[in-house]
């Protein structure tokens, strides 16, 4: 969670137009409830933006973007069989010579796309429950590297991994 407090105040934008945080819509990037991402702390200093991942959220939209390439991979074979099943309906007559050469060509182009954008899908998929497995690896790290100097203090307190990782910084990032 973020140490801020206080109200939500919006980030910065830079000289480039962009925000200095990352976009913080959606179940899988919440924006903290204690104030979030701010550029101006309490007594005027300046606070480094952050920002805070929810992995498990992460994990399951990932599961819903591999559905949805095995999806668009069904969908394609039924396509594919649904129209190879006709054959060549437009006729070996000149005119259905030329709508023929006219089709295959763009028809095989759009099923590579949609084969294409299934395994882009898959992939994208894949790249995000890797970089959740990052942002929690990184969290139980930096837990145990405070729980090694606070029982070096003997203070008692400890910090503890959830699933969900909030780091500072101007940028989201990962493996």
């Amino acid at each position: 969670m973020s140490t801020n407090s206080g109200a939500y105040s919006a980030p910065t934008v830079d000289s480039s137009g962009i925000y200095a945080t990352e976009w913080t819509g959606g179940d899988a990037a919440k924006q903290p409830a204690a104030g979030g991402a701010s550029n101006s702390g309490s007594g005027g200093s300046g606070t480094a933006a952050s920002y805070q991942v929810d992995s498990d959220a992460v994990r399951a939209q990932a599961a819903i973007i591999a559905q949805c390439g095995d999806s668009i991979a069904q969908v394609l074979s039924t396509l594919r069989a649904t129209l190879e099943s006709g054959g060549e309906p437009w006729g070996t007559d000149d005119l259905g010579q030329k709508f023929g050469g006219e089709y295959t060509g763009p028809a095989n182009q759009g099923f590579a796309s949609l084969a294409g954008l299934g395994t882009a899908l898959a992939n994208v998929a894949n790249q995000l429950v890797a970089q959740a497995d990052a942002y929690d690896q990184l969290e139980e790290q930096i837990s145990g590297a405070f729980n090694s100097v606070d029982s070096g203090s003997g203070s008692g307190s400890t910090a503890s991994s959830s699933g969900s990782s909030t780091s500072s910084g101007g940028s989201a990032s990962g493996a």
